[in-house]
């Protein structure tokens, strides 16, 4: 199955995040990469609902950095988490 497909298939109900001038220029396909990286970045998935030493959350936030970095990278385009 084609991503795409899969995307459309298991994501049709996304919420409206990305009605973000700066996601839509993106493909579909993008836009749900950044998002998942987006989740994950939030608090309670850092620190696994703080069971994660502080040790371990600094890695799994530069770890997720260094993915979100990567897919700028490929989609030629800075996007901001917290915009």
């Amino acid at each position: 199955m084609a991503i795409d497909s899969f995307v459309r298939q298991h994501y049709r109900n996304l919420p409206q995040a990305f009605k973000n001038p700066q996601y839509q220029h993106l493909s579909e396909t993008a836009q749900i990469e950044f998002w998942n990286l987006e989740g994950r970045l939030s608090p309670e998935n850092l620190c696994c609902d703080g069971e994660c030493s502080k040790a371990q959350v600094r890695q799994r936030e530069r770890a997720i950095w260094k993915e979100w970095r990567a897919l700028e990278k490929k989609y030629k385009v800075k996007v901001d988490p917290y915009v």
